[in-house]
């Protein structure tokens, strides 16, 4: 996600603290940039990783992009999300972008080889497993484990639509907590070779964990379709010649006409795009971000400005508004010199 939003640059930590609950995920979260990334700049604490797989502002993706939405409505008229796993939403993603007809797994499902549990009674709601702890003086936990399929980088991400706070470690080493505030997220686990068995132990630090059934738990990262996938959408991408916090220009050349741009701006009806001078519809997808069409295949240039909807109307009323205060202020002074010479008027007479 980082690549497809354009994040150039990340920032990871050298030496973080062995005291830290997170230190190990921060150890292979650091081994997995120095894999994919390359080093920009670096200090004694700190490195600057830079993404060479990280596309512009704006690039071409398949139209398919128009109808395509992480959530549906369900019959109460309510937003249900399509796919609970965030792998598997990125997947879907990628493969809309390139208008695939199957799903490309940059993320490859792992199949979990067994799931216990520890001073734990279960019960099942709504397609959850429910753990709760059966003696509360002790800890209880949940352990699910699987092989490595092949060598390569492992990622964990509990599936609940019932989020409690658990602490995790992996093959008996912390790696922080899960579902605790912004902690529901994907963890990265570090590097494994084929057939390696890869164990997380999840401690409940609340009185219920809900655990989904028939959902994948851990993926591995296909570096090669990463990179393959990253080399395609990169073919056609907004070069950025100029810009400014609120303008942008540059060029975008498209193979085809009718070309579907996708842009990482959130969308926003104060944003006005031209192409060759013309000003072209935007429209937003994915319930999130802005798109445009583009007629004519070949080298275009492209000009990006933005202008809340509100500043003209604003702006109007602020110079009304300064106007009203100088005719104020200029009768005020008119009236104030009528009285003074009034009042010396009849000074004079007395």
């Amino acid at each position: 996600s980082d690549s497809l939003l354009g994040v150039k640059y990340i920032l990871s930590e050298k030496n973080p603290s062995e005291s830290r609950s997170d230190y190990n995920e921060n150890r292979a979260l650091h081994a997995l940039m120095q894999e994919l990334y390359t080093v920009y700049t670096e200090t004694d604490d700190y490195v600057a990783f830079e993404n060479p797989y990280a596309l512009s502002l704006a690039y071409t993706v398949d139209d398919a992009i128009k109808d395509f939405s992480f959530c549906e409505l369900d019959e109460d008229g309510d937003e249900d999300v399509i796919e609970s796993s965030p792998f598997e939403r990125l997947n879907a993603f990628v493969s809309v972008l390139l208008g695939s007809e199957e799903i490309l797994q940059v993320f490859v499902p792992v199949d979990t080889a067994s799931i216990t549990d520890r001073n734990c009674n279960t019960g099942y709601v709504a397609e959850h497993t429910k753990y709760t702890p059966i003696n509360t003086n002790i800890d209880a936990a949940i352990t699910v484990s699987a092989q490595m399929p092949t060598d390569g980088y492992l990622f964990f991400h509990a599936p609940s639509d019932y989020p409690r706070e658990v602490d995790i470690e992996v093959n008996g080493e912390k790696f922080g907590d899960f579902m605790a505030q912004d902690s529901n997220r994907i963890k990265t686990l570090g590097h494994f070779n084929a057939g390696e068995s890869v164990s997380v132990e999840m401690t409940l630090a609340s009185s219920n964990f809900y655990l989904k059934d028939d959902e994948y738990i851990f993926y591995y990262l296909d570096v090669e379709l990463l990179r393959q996938v990253m080399s395609e959408l990169a073919e056609e991408q907004y070069q950025i010649e100029e810009f400014t916090e609120t303008h942008f220009e540059g060029t975008l050349t498209t193979s085809d006409a009718g070309e579907t741009v996708l842009t990482t701006i959130p969308y926003d009806e104060g944003w006005n795009v031209y192409v060759d001078g013309e000003k072209v519809e935007t429209y937003k997808t994915m319930d999130a971000l802005m798109a445009f069409d583009i007629s004519e295949a070949g080298e275009h240039s492209l000009e990006l400005d933005y202008m809340p909807k509100l500043y003209k109307p604003m702006h109007f009323i602020s110079i009304i508004s300064i106007v009203i205060f100088i005719l104020i202020c200029g009768a005020e002074l008119v009236l104030k010199k009528t009285l003074f010479k009034a009042r010396k008027a009849e000074v004079i007479e007395d």
